[in-house]
């Protein structure tokens, strides 16, 4: 994730969480009673509740949790994200202000890997967040958001356990 208080950040960002993000920025102050009444609608139905957040998945992301154990951890970290208004809103406040980091300064190796239909951490902020890192490789999993990443895990972590020793890696997105 990128910087959210960046004039561009929020570029292709959709959803819900756009509303949040756009509320940290603007009226803070909403956000945690915002949170608060998410958190008690999920509280009543946490079923519910996951099925609403998992509405507009693409197919892959909806197989993934067709399997009944990767629901039971969607459904309870669901409830487990909006069980603190408080925290959840700082959290958001906090990325919404400027970091006060100079990305170009990071010399530690990075790899970012995204769901090329994540509408909360879309490719274009993983390509900026790259280019501010250096030029940083991305890989974008063509047809996921985020639940069908865990496919890629074991490939992500190969990668990321050579990642030192790689040189001249191009974004793979394209």
């Amino acid at each position: 994730m990128t910087p959210l208080g960046e004039p561009d950040a929020l570029e292709d960002v959709r959803g819900r969480m756009r509303v949040t993000f756009l509320l940290a920025r603007r009226a803070p102050w909403l956000l945690r009673p915002l949170i608060a009444a998410v958190g008690r609608k999920t509280r009543k139905d946490p079923a519910a509740a996951a099925r609403s957040y998992a509405a507009d998945l693409p197919a892959a992301d909806r197989a993934v949790l067709d399997d009944p154990g990767m629901w039971a951890i969607h459904e309870v970290t669901s409830a487990e994200a909006v069980s603190s208004p408080a925290a959840f809103a700082r959290e958001t406040r906090a990325l919404a202000r400027p970091w006060g980091i100079d990305l170009a300064a990071v010399t530690a190796s990075a790899a970012l890997w995204v769901g090329e239909l994540d509408p909360t951490h879309p490719p274009v902020m993983s390509r900026r967040l790259a280019h501010r890192l250096g030029g940083a490789p991305v890989t974008v999993v063509p047809g996921t958001a985020m639940f069908a990443m865990v496919g890629v895990y074991p490939e992500a972590l190969r990668h990321a356990a050579g990642i030192g020793t790689l040189e001249g890696v191009a974004d793979v997105a394209d």
